[in-house]
């Protein structure tokens, strides 16, 4: 997680420079001897309304001013390609805003006292995403996109509750699936975390027009025998699940074309709750 750029600021007092127009109360342009400049609305010889003003060394604010303050509506962009577009109080990030950094990161959300603080989403130039709740800078509560969770508008159905009848076969339970009308078996593991499939399953799904995101994120799977196997995330939509249709489920694609298909705990966490009995039944609740 990349750490904020924090921007203190001393505008120079008006009156060692050069002016051109109003620089007292109206509008006026300032250039000072170090290369600084500012254009922009003036009162009472401060910056006050809306104004650019360019850094010496190549920085520049455009946006709001307070009695000489940044205040308000405001751009800054730094000569290394970072950029911050939002809401400011007294030279600080406060309220809405969006930091992009130079290598594509990217962090959409609130600020206070120039730091990350309530909701926010932090993107990775890679695909990774972080959406959740920051406290001074700090992520606290949230989830990534490689994550399946708990989010009721992912679940399509009417009914509170669904059952879906396992099927016992070679010491393990295995469930029938539907994707997008593509009808699949997974071997059921409440043991694995993630769901797999496989790039054959994959190019089905693409074919068939089902809505299909590839992350471009690595990702490894770990098989009890202790394989490896490089894969790959993405997220999907469209998979019957009993009497429910879920959508955005994460899965990891297989790097090979006719690797096991299996449903881990992660795409059951979609649900508000869930249980296996004995006998192979599996509740889910909505």
């Amino acid at each position: 997680m990349k750490k904020l750029l924090l921007i203190l600021l001393c505008f120079p007092i008006v009156g060692f420079g050069q002016c051109k127009g109003d620089c007292m109360n109206g509008k006026g342009t300032y250039n000072w001897s170090s290369g600084a400049k500012y254009i922009g609305d003036f009162k009472n010889g401060k910056f006050h309304g809306k104004g650019t003003y360019t850094y010496d060394n190549g920085d520049q604010y455009y946006g709001e001013f307070k009695e000489g303050k940044q205040d308000g509506e405001g751009a800054y962009s730094w000569i290394d390609g970072n950029k911050y577009v939002g809401e400011y109080k007294d030279d600080k990030f406060q309220g809405q805003g969006t930091f992009t950094w130079a290598n594509g990161d990217k962090y959409v959300g609130e600020y206070k006292d120039g730091k990350q603080h309530g909701q926010g989403t932090y993107s990775w130039a890679n695909s990774l995403v972080w959406s959740g709740r920051y406290d001074k800078g700090v992520q606290k509560d949230g989830h990534y996109n490689t994550e399946n969770y708990y989010k009721l508008e992912d679940i399509l159905g009417n009914n509170l509750r669904s059952e879906i009848n396992l099927i016992y076969s070679d010491n393990s339970y295995k469930i029938n699936l539907d994707i997008s009308g593509i009808k699949v078996d997974f071997l059921f593991d409440t043991g694995a975390t993630n769901t797999q499939i496989n790039k054959k399953l994959l190019n089905q799904l693409i074919n068939s027009g089902t809505n299909v995101k590839i992350l471009d994120i690595e990702a490894n799977i770990k098989y009890g025998s202790g394989n490896v196997i490089p894969g790959q995330y993405a997220i999907i939509d469209n998979l019957s699940f009993g009497d429910y249709i879920l959508n955005n489920v994460v899965v990891i694609v297989g790097n090979n074309q006719s690797s096991s298909l299996l449903l881990g705990i992660g795409t059951l966490n979609k649900f508000k709750n869930w249980s296996v009995s004995k006998n192979g039944l599996l509740e889910l609740v909505k």
